[in-house]
C-alpha cells in the first residue's frame, strides 16, 4: 500500500498539477484483484494497468508501449496536430 495516497487519489493529484505532467503516460502496479467497475475507473486514470506477481516482459512492453504514447504526443504538440 502506497500510505496516504492511493493510485487514483496520486493521479489525480499528479494531473492536476500541470498539463505537462498530466500527458505522462501512468502504469499502475497491483497486487489487489480489481473488481471491474474498480478497473474501469482506473483505466481512466492509468494508461496501463499490470498485476503482481510482476512479469518482466509485460513490464516491458508496457514501457514501450507508454513511451511511444508519449512520443506519439510530444509530435502531435510538435505539429500543432491532434
Amino acid at each position: 500500500h502506497m500510505g496516504r495516497m492511493g493510485g487514483l487519489e496520486t493521479a489525480a493529484e499528479l494531473s492536476s498539477r500541470d498539463p505537462l505532467i498530466s500527458s505522462i503516460p501512468r502504469i499502475l502496479l497491483t497486487a489487489e484483484t480489481l473488481t471491474p467497475k474498480l478497473e474501469d475507473r482506473m483505466r481512466s486514470s492509468f494508461d496501463q494497468i499490470l498485476y503482481k506477481p510482476l512479469d518482466i516482459d509485460d513490464l516491458a512492453q508496457a514501457m514501450d508501449r507508454s513511451i511511444e504514447q508519449a512520443m506519439g504526443s510530444v509530435d502531435r504538440g510538435l505539429t500543432g496536430h491532434t
